[in-house]
Parts: structure tokens; C-alpha cells; sequence
């Protein structure tokens, strides 16, 4: 026999606890030893009968075009909205009674020449900026993962389309564009 990880969250610790389940550091997550009888742990084991998707392509997979709206683009790509849409789906699917979740710090090299920040440029300002007008001023502890994304996708439209460049002429990219004769 081997030991049985349970799916239960924080306010469920001192129940598993009490009933004789053990805490694994290493996965973070309580266990029923081999041996033990199951059945007081019955609310608390995990479903066996839900197949697990064999691939990450399969998690974000659309179900029905009016379930996920998961449509890939002409110009070979996904809106990241979308993508974030269809993991946080695939997540909710995947761990119907919750997780706890270990956020990992990870230093993560740039991906630019040695001595050349020039390649970084545009997206480092991009990301400051993101940063210092939409993160920064907000409290984002009552903001859902769908709300989030629905914001941060409004926020990089409008930095696309609508923004006014001093160095465009006081137009939006947009209108810069079309005075250009480059979009319709």
C-alpha cells in the first residue's frame, strides 16, 4: 500500500490532522499514511474517476466554441486574455476543491546580447510603465483572476490604440497609423 494525499484546504488542517493524517513538506500537502482506514477521509480524498488531461494543449482545448471561445488568430497567435482565460479554466477543472499554491521567486536572466540593453528596451519600458499606471495604484485584493485579466487586457488595448504620444505628434498610434497611410 502507499500513502493517500488528500485534497483539503488551510480551515480543513486540524480535522485531517486530528484523524491521523500526516503533513508532507516536501509536496505540501496532507497524507493518510498506508495502513490507515480511508473512510474518515472520505470528504477529503481525491477524485479518481476525472481522467487527467495528457497535455497542456488538452487543458486549453476548447470544450465547445460557446464554452471557452478559444480561437486561435489569423496572424498565428492566442490573445493573452484568452490564454489566461483557458489556463485559470483548466486550473478551476483540475482542482475543484482548491490548492494551496507555493509561488516560486525565480531569477531569470535577460534575454538580450551580453553589454546590448538596447534589446530589452521596449519591453522594459512597456513593463515599467504597466507597472507604475495600472499595478502600483491599485489594491488588487478583492480582484478575481478573470477581473484582472479584463482590466490588463482593457489597459494594453488602449495602450495600443488610444494613448497620446507627445513623440507621435500628440496622436495615438492609431491615428499616427493612418496619417502615415499605413492602416485604414
Amino acid at each position: 500500500m502507499t500513502d493517500t494525499y488528500l485534497v483539503s484546504s488551510f480551515a480543513d488542517k486540524d480535522k485531517v490532522k486530528a484523524l491521523g493524517a500526516r503533513w508532507d513538506p516536501t509536496r505540501r500537502q496532507w497524507y493518510v499514511p498506508a495502513g490507515y482506514e480511508l473512510a474518515p477521509f472520505a470528504q477529503w480524498l481525491p477524485a479518481t474517476d476525472a481522467p487527467a488531461p495528457s497535455t497542456s494543449r488538452d487543458l486549453l482545448a476548447p470544450e465547445s466554441a460557446a464554452s471557452h471561445d478559444l480561437v486561435t488568430h489569423a496572424r498565428k497567435g492566442l490573445p493573452l486574455s484568452q490564454l489566461l482565460q483557458g489556463v485559470s479554466a483548466a486550473v478551476a477543472q483540475a482542482f475543484k476543491a482548491g490548492v494551496w499554491t507555493l509561488v516560486e521567486v525565480v531569477d531569470t536572466r535577460s534575454m538580450s546580447r551580453k553589454a546590448c540593453s538596447p534589446d530589452n528596451a521596449a519591453c522594459e519600458g512597456f513593463f515599467g510603465r504597466l507597472k507604475n499606471e495600472l499595478f502600483y495604484p491599485r489594491d488588487w485584493k478583492s480582484v478575481t483572476v478573470e477581473q484582472f485579466i479584463e482590466v490588463l487586457d482593457d489597459y494594453i488595448r488602449w495602450y495600443n490604440e488610444k494613448r497620446i504620444k507627445i513623440s507621435l505628434g500628440s496622436l495615438s498610434p492609431i491615428e499616427y497609423r493612418v496619417s502615415l497611410g499605413l492602416a485604414a
